[in-house]
């Protein structure tokens, strides 16, 4: 009868190990899933974060304008304020004149 125990004791301590390992895996792969959606948050908050602060869209030329978000854009003669050209310094940019002067024809 003690062999028979033993056997038995040694059976049970391998199927302990056995399911212990098998409790360790799952729990590895839940820790790896946590950590990548964690990730993915955090990469997605970074990403979010840097797309909006100090970048607008320039509405005439398309172009993206860097500046911090308390600052308007400068930008160097000969573009103004939206920084589009502006070659004879009328404060109009060059692409918007000729819709402008149309305008002001058919307005008056």
């Amino acid at each position: 009868m003690g062999a028979k125990k033993g056997v038995s004791s040694a059976k049970l301590n391998q199927e302990y190990k056995a399911l212990r390992l098998q409790e360790q895996k799952e729990r590895t792969k839940f820790y790896m899933v946590l950590g990548t959606f964690v990730i993915v948050v955090v990469a997605y908050f970074l990403w979010s974060l840097g797309s909006t602060g100090g970048a607008s869209s320039n509405p005439v030329t398309g172009y993206m304008v860097y500046a911090p978000e308390d600052q308007q854009p400068v930008c160097g003669s000969p573009y103004i304020t939206v920084c589009c050209l502006d070659e004879n310094s009328n404060n109009i940019c060059d692409s918007e004149e000729d819709r402008i002067a149309q305008q002001r024809l058919v307005s008056g």
